[in-house]
């Protein structure tokens, strides 16, 4: 089917390429005869002559070595010419920044003079305000230094008067504390002898109530050795029980013995793996058989060996039978197709019944060995558990044989601290009813001493207190008039003298301050006149600075666009009109290029037309063109016969086989589902009444596979969708079978990018859409522009539809190009092609990285 097929692609390759020749061949003819041409030769003494009229105005064209072929190096000189027209541009651009810098320049000439002659205004003024200020701040001075003389009088007789006063307080402390010391001393002599007696009292309640203690004391300690001897009894209480549970383990233990040693382990392993190869033996056997009579025939030996007179219903077609009817029917057809079959099935079930027969026998054995470890764990953990109880207790009875009658011994020591506890508690009873007057009389005695102490102790603290105020008081008053000998009796005269003099201190203080107040407001004054004058100093020299900067700054441009001296509009004027001279030249020498390229595709188109007659007749070998074509076509209709009976009897095999159910289910789901899904979710951002989209399935037959479409709906409640087996172009529109067939072109591109290329070729997709409909095929092909990075290629017969879009992508600021076709022309059809800023501005940087 290949080779056949191979040869049917092969002869329709021939005749479609003879048939292209055949266009290509008219095609040129036509064009030879519809316009005349340059030969080659001319085409290339014009190019040289172009290249040398270039070189003399951009003398670097010179260098550049020119290519041998004629086309490239006319596209040589084009490139040489765009970037002489950049180069032009480019210089007209910074010319043009420049228009009005000359007369900008002279105006900060002149701006500059003019503050110049104010700063040195400014500057006299400023020097005079100096001179004034400094002997305003001498005078300044002279006060303040007398007033720091009057203040310093004046701090020193007040810390004099503050020093007197002082050692005059002193002196009264002093007195004060001498007599409240006598006083305290004197209580504190009364508290001293009331305290004794008290302590004595304490003493002797204190010794009538030892006995009660030492009775109190026996009682606590029987009723602690009662109290562990409980503890002891309520520890040793389990070991009954314990001793119990390890007799029993020991008994299950020992079943467990005499149950495993019924069971031989190795005779069961021997017989088990016995049965095994056995069971081996007969499956092979028995997959033999089934080999040699079929599929068939080993079902119903099965079936045969598994009936019994009592079966009544087939288990395969389920019809009733009379009883023993459908065992004899069975074994009838497995004895017509092979006898043997049904007794090596039995032969095989016996030996399973063996192998299940020894291994229960295994299992039994495995059991048996399990039960008895388990009953060794269980004596184990009993036997630890007792000794560690009976340890435990003879420890705490200081008993050296765990093995006694530990619970005996425990009662009997409980019952012995019992009696110990009577005895004292009956000791206690005979001194209780004394202790209780004799602890009263304790408590009072208690806390007079404690009143008594606390007493002393604060009358001793406030003593304590009084002599270091007189001590305090004393040191103050050495401190302060000691060294000088004062006189107490003198001091009061001596602090009056003092406070007159500092007085008239502060008078002299005052009237110094208000001196010092006026010359400080005639200096803030003068230093306030200078800062200002300073500030507009400054801002004169900044503005000074500021203008020389702009002078820079216009210097800079103009040096920048490659003028020499000081700016002037006579320059300027100058540079442009040479500028628009060339410009000149260079647009002639691109009218004289487009000539020699169209002359030279019209050489290039004659060069073909000699080659194609040429090739033809090659191919032909002596015959027409029409006799040729002929025989190709019976060639190729001879191929496509054999390859369709080569076709017939492969669909003929290929429709026995299964396997194309499984192939087309697995296409609907791994396939076309996951394109539905997309293809509803184009229709909702296209349509404005979505719900409705066409579904893509294929169907299995017993012959063929069909793939088809069908319609799938959703609830406006956004419920699942719902297919339905009608032919959608039944149900939908011519918009909306459209908009579908967009959905499932755009659904395919995208869920499947097979191609490095990301285009969609799209003919005339709006030509049955309104204009709600073509906003959103607009929306959709942007995203797809911007991103997902598409390339869409679309052509309209509506130029409003055109228009439309592009400024649907301007708007999004997406590129995009119209090619409007015009009607037809000598050369083929006329066109006219329109970018947008986006695509402008990309073609620009295009060629700009091209040069």
């Amino acid at each position: 089917m290949d080779a056949a097929a191979a040869e049917v692609r092969d002869a329709e390759a021939r005749l479609a390429q003879w048939d292209a020749l055949i266009q290509r061949l008219r095609r040129l003819e036509g064009l030879a005869a519809a316009a005349g041409a340059l030969s080659r030769s001319q085409i290339i003494e014009a190019a040289a002559d172009l290249r040398r009229r270039l070189s003399e105005i951009e003398p670097s064209v010179g260098d550049i070595e020119p290519p041998a072929e004629v086309s490239a190096d006319l596209v040589q000189i084009a490139d040489l010419l765009l970037e002489a027209k950049l180069a032009i541009e480019t210089r007209a651009r910074a010319l043009a920044s420049l228009d009005g810098l000359p007369a900008q320049y002279a105006d900060t000439q002149a701006r500059m003079a003019r503050e110049t002659q104010e700063l040195q205004v400014l500057e006299a003024r400023h020097r005079e305000n100096q001179i004034a200020l400094a002997a305003a701040i001498a005078r300044a001075e002279q006060l303040e230094r007398e007033r720091r003389q009057h203040e310093d009088r004046a701090q020193r007789l007040d810390e004099r008067v503050r020093l007197l006063q002082a050692a005059q307080s002193d002196l009264s402390e002093k007195t004060e504390a001498e007599a409240r010391a006598s006083s305290i001393q004197t209580a504190i002599a009364a508290a001293e002898q009331a305290l004794d007696a008290a302590r004595r009292g304490l003493v002797e309640v204190e010794g009538e109530l030892a006995a009660w203690r030492v009775a109190r004391e026996a009682v606590a300690v029987a009723e602690a050795r009662l109290a562990s001897a409980e503890l002891i009894v309520t520890e040793a209480t389990p070991l009954t029980q314990l001793q119990a549970a390890h007799e029993a383990a020991v008994a299950r233990r020992q079943t467990a013995f005499d149950a495993a040693r019924t069971f031989d382990a190795s005779a069961f392993e021997a017989a088990t793996a016995e049965a095994a190869k056995d069971v081996q033996a007969r499956e092979a056997d028995l997959l033999e058989l089934r080999e040699r009579v079929g599929v068939i025939s080993a079902a119903v030996a099965s079936l045969a060996a598994h009936l019994t007179d009592h079966d009544l219903d087939c288990p395969v077609c389920h019809t009733p039978f009379p009883e023993g009817e459908l065992k004899r029917l069975a074994q009838l057809s497995a004895k017509e197709t092979d006898e043997t079959l049904p007794q090596a099935q039995r032969s095989l079930e016996e030996a399973l019944a063996r192998q299940r027969e020894a291994q229960e026998g295994l299992n039994g054995a495995a059991r048996a060995s399990a039960s008895l470890a388990t009953a060794e764990t269980e004596v184990a953990q009993s036997q630890a558990l007792l000794e560690a109880l009976r340890n435990l207790v003879a420890a705490k009875l200081q008993v050296l044989d765990p093995t006694a009658d530990l619970l005996g011994m425990a009662h009997a020591r409980r019952s012995s601290a019992k009696t110990d506890l009577e005895s004292a508690r009956r000791a206690l009873a005979s001194e209780e009813p004394l202790a209780v007057e004799r602890q009263q009389r304790r408590t009072l005695r208690r806390e007079d001493v404690q009143r008594l102490e606390a007493q002393l102790q604060q009358l001793k603290a406030e003593r304590v207190r009084a002599d270091a105020d007189r001590t305090a008081a004393e040191a103050r008053y050495q401190v302060r008039l000691g060294e000088e000998g004062v006189d107490p009796a003198t001091l009061p005269d001596l602090t009056a003298q003092t406070q007159a003099d500092h007085d008239r201190a502060l008078a002299a203080l005052e009237g110094a301050q208000a001196a010092l107040l006026v010359s400080a407001e005639a200096a803030s004054a003068l230093s306030a006149e200078g800062m200002g004058l300073a500030g507009q100093i400054s801002g004169k020299q900044q503005a000074q600075a500021d203008l020389r900067l702009e002078q820079d700054r216009f210097a800079d441009l103009w040096s920048a666009a490659g003028l020499t001296g000081p700016p002037r509009q006579g320059s300027l004027q100058a540079q442009v009109a040479d500028l628009q001279a060339r410009r000149t030249t260079v647009e002639t020498l691109e009218a004289e290029r487009r000539r020699l390229g169209e002359a030279l595709q019209v050489a290039a188109r004659q060069e073909e037309l000699e080659n194609v007659r040429r090739a033809m007749e090659k191919e032909s070998a002596g015959e027409t063109v029409e006799a040729h074509r002929l025989a190709l076509r019976g060639a190729a209709d001879a191929a496509r016969a054999g390859s369709q009976r080569v076709v017939a009897v492969q669909n003929a095999i290929l429709g026995l086989s299964e396997r194309l159910k499984d192939a087309t289910q697995s296409y609907s789901t791994d396939f076309l589902e996951p394109l539905n899904a997309l293809i509803a979710a184009y229709n909702d951002a296209l349509l404005t009444d979505p719900g409705t989209s066409v579904a893509l399935n294929t169907d299995y037959f017993a012959d063929r596979s069909e793939f088809n479409t069908h319609l799938r709906e959703k609830s406006r409640a956004g419920e699942q969708a719902v297919d339905r087996p009608v032919n959608p172009r039944l149900i939908l529109s011519e918009g909306q079978l459209a908009a579908n067939g967009f959905s499932i072109l755009c659904s395919a591109s995208t869920y499947y990018p097979w191609s490095r290329w990301r285009a969609l070729l799209l003919d005339d997709p709006l030509q049955h859409n309104d204009v709600i409909h073509a906003a959103a095929f607009s929306d959709v092909m942007r995203n797809l522009v911007e991103l997902e990075g598409y390339q869409v290629m679309m052509s309209s017969h509506d130029r409003a539809e055109t228009e439309f879009l592009e400024r649907k992508f301007t708007a999004a600021q997406l590129p995009c190009t119209v090619v409007q076709l015009i009607s037809d022309s000598p050369t083929g059809v006329a066109y006219e092609v329109r970018n947008n800023v986006i695509a402008r501005e990309a073609l620009q940087a295009a060629e700009l990285r091209a040069g």
